[in-house]
């Protein structure tokens, strides 16, 4: 499993979970087939690990079929740019990790539109 091959050295400050959002916003922007419909992002702590950090988000988008889905995404940066890896959301030991995160609200937090198209506006300058 994944989560036995991270060593983890703790949680993010609020300058390093600042820079994690806005890597996340830009790397779903590059993902997502429509990246103007992004909304209800949520990003779980980041945790800190030797060669970057990891963490879970959850969102909505519009799907290949024009009707928004959730989707529940593991996020790791190791060599500087944020990775969404929805592949690995599929399997459902991690759902189940994702979904125990979730449940605990203190380490997640939403990210509103707002937020998200004032990245947008300085990740574009």
């Amino acid at each position: 499993m994944i989560w036995a091959t991270l060593f983890l050295l703790g949680a993010a400050d609020a300058e390093q979970q600042q820079q994690a959002t806005e890597q996340i916003v830009v790397a779903l922007d590059r993902e997502l087939r429509d990246p103007q419909s992004l909304t209800d992002l949520t990003i779980c702590e980041i945790d800190l690990s030797e060669n970057g950090w990891t963490t879970w988000i959850s969102y909505r988008a519009r799907n290949g079929f024009g009707g928004y889905g959730r989707q529940a995404s593991l996020v790791t940066n190791e060599d500087g740019e944020a990775r969404i890896n929805s592949s690995l959301s599929r399997m459902s030991s991690l759902r189940d990790v994702y979904a125990r995160k979730l449940a605990e609200a203190r380490e997640c937090k939403a990210i509103s539109n707002e937020q998200i198209e004032a990245i947008r506006g300085t990740a574009n300058d």
